[in-house]
């Protein structure tokens, strides 16, 4: 449900991510907890990212 949902910094506030509408998605607590934070490293699990405005999820084995 809605309520659950966690907010989610595309880029992470460790990399200098700012705290608005446009750097937050919301995710539930299973794939906030599995997104992979640091974007220089290659995602394990994978990550969510803002490609041409739209938020995808990049899969493990893509760059």
């Amino acid at each position: 449900p809605a309520e659950r949902g966690q907010f989610h910094h595309l880029t992470p506030w460790s990399h200098g991510g700012e705290t608005n509408v446009a750097n937050l998605v919301t995710l539930c607590n299973y794939h906030n907890g599995v997104n992979e934070d640091d974007p220089n490293a290659p995602p394990r699990r994978g990550r969510l990212a803002r490609k041409g405005g739209k938020i995808i999820w990049q899969p493990p084995h893509t760059h």
